[in-house]
C-alpha cells in the first residue's frame, strides 16, 4: 500500500488507515473518527487522525479559495 499511496497525487489523494486511502475529491462527509463517500464509511485510525483532519481541512480551504476566484 505504501508504494502505491507514493504513486497517487499527494494534493488529493489521503491516506487515512492501514488499510484505506481516500479521494478528497469523492469525500461527502468526515466525522473524528470517519469519511463518508456516498454511504459508504471509512475508518480514520488513530495514528492517522491528526494528519488526515490536517490534510481534509487544507483541501477544503483551497477548494474554497479557488470556488471564490471563479466568482469573481
Amino acid at each position: 500500500m505504501n508504494d502505491f499511496e507514493k504513486q497517487l497525487d499527494d494534493g488529493t489523494f489521503l491516506r487515512c488507515h492501514q488499510s484505506f486511502i481516500v479521494n478528497m475529491e469523492r469525500v461527502t462527509g468526515a466525522e473524528n473518527d470517519s469519511f463518508h463517500i456516498g454511504e459508504h464509511v471509512i475508518p480514520i485510525s488513530r495514528s492517522y487522525n491528526r494528519n488526515a483532519h490536517e490534510k481534509y481541512d487544507e483541501y477544503l480551504r483551497l477548494q474554497q479559495e479557488y470556488e471564490e476566484e471563479e466568482e469573481d
